[in-house]
């Protein structure tokens, strides 16, 4: 849950005070508002950092089920672990003594970890800023009114500490009335909203052919993110543990999903006083097209988990594109007929003439084995999808 504490700014150029909602004839209004926010968690984990703490839970919880000694922490730590007893021993020593690394190499020549790590304190940020910017220009005179308003929303980190988290929307409103004569007049109304999404996201899958199972990394931290495991080796290599979470991927910053959105709808109207306030007529046009399009990247990223010996979760990079677009038309008139004259009484019935259309179109394009990580393009890859 985030809780967000607002600073506003706002400033209104204008000799009329109040809230323009629609258009108005008269001397033109400029309203800006402004506000800055910092959004804080209101709810944390209470999570044990310590490794002997958590290592000592750990091994109380696998006796009472098991009955038996561990001999690794899930299936993939400590697996070249010379012993667990061994390895236990030794947590304990350097737990004693901060001064020692939290690193060694062991007689089977692999690393093992000693770590107090907190992971999700690696990942997630405690606070951040968000800012939200909102113009509105009206005015107009008594044969032609206008109101255009504009929002935008930024949000430089929306969740994560690491990964190059953006998020970005706009909203625009535009308004507009014009009088042709005194008994016809023409309405506009055009709303556009766009939305885009940048997130770091784990390179792997459930599925490797369907990357829409794509794994979130608080999964990974529940099953691989212990506090004895570490985020890097000594040297400065990725550790296993690291890789195997989807942390090192966040980092580099390379495994990443864009969603975007924009909706644009727009609709013309035209009005007829035919008779005044008796014979009324109305036609309009809409027209909306509705556009998302999502890009994912995931990369290889490997671990050391000896001096020699590398590691990595995948054997391939990918690149992903999907497009999905909805383009909707429709056109609507009413029409009064006249039905009797009686006693100088006219009375009449609406016919009403509406058509529509609505096309959907999706494409999909995917690749794997890119040459230049960091430069995601089709172009770069040896292995192409299929578009459709």
């Amino acid at each position: 849950m985030l809780l967000r504490q607002p600073f506003t700014v706002r400033v209104e150029l204008s000799c009329y005070s109040g809230y323009s909602k629609s258009a108005r004839a008269g001397r033109a209004v400029v309203k800006y508002s402004g506000q800055i926010s910092q959004v804080k968690r209101t709810v944390k984990y209470d999570v044990v950092t310590n490794g002997l703490q958590w290592t000592n839970d750990f091994y109380e919880a696998f006796m009472g089920y098991r009955g038996t000694e561990p001999s690794t922490i899930n299936n993939v730590f400590n697996a070249n672990a010379r012993s667990w007893s061994d390895w236990y021993g030794e947590l304990q020593r350097r737990d004693a003594n901060p001064l020692l690394e939290k690193q060694r190499t062991n007689s089977r020549g692999y690393y093992e970890y000693f770590g107090n790590t907190d992971w999700l304190g690696a990942i997630y940020r405690d606070n951040n800023f968000a800012t939200q910017h909102n113009v509105s220009v009206s005015g107009g005179s008594d044969r032609a009114t206008f109101l255009y308003q504009r929002s935008l929303q930024w949000e430089t980190m929306v969740d994560y500490k690491v990964g190059n988290e953006r998020f970005n929307k706009y909203n625009v409103r535009a308004k507009g009335m014009l009088k042709l004569n005194s008994w016809l007049r023409l309405e506009n109304n055009t709303d556009i909203f766009l939305q885009d999404y940048r997130e770091p996201i784990v390179m792997y899958a459930y599925d490797r052919n369907n990357l829409d199972t794509r794994i979130p990394i608080q999964r990974q931290i529940e099953t691989q993110g212990f506090p004895v495991a570490t985020l890097r080796n000594t040297d400065g290599t990725w550790t296993q543990a690291a890789v195997y979470t989807g942390f090192a991927g966040f980092a580099e910053g390379n495994s990443w999903r864009k969603n975007k959105w924009a909706n644009i709808t727009n609709t013309t109207s035209l009005f007829g006083n035919i008779i005044k306030d008796v014979l009324l007529a109305k036609a309009d046009f809409t027209y909306k097209r509705t556009h998302q399009r999502r890009e994912q990247v995931g990369n290889i990223y490997d671990a050391m988990i000896s001096p020699a010996e590398k590691w990595s979760w995948a054997n391939y990079n990918y690149l992903e594109h999907r497009y999905y677009d909805t383009e909707y038309m429709a056109a609507s008139a009413t029409l009064p007929i006249l039905r009797n004259f009686v006693a100088g009484i006219i009375s009449a019935r609406d016919g009403r003439l509406e058509l529509e259309q609505e096309q959907y179109r999706s494409t999909f394009n995917a690749s794997r084995d890119c040459s230049e990580p960091n430069m995601p393009n089709f172009n770069f890859h040896r292995w192409r999808g299929i578009l459709y």
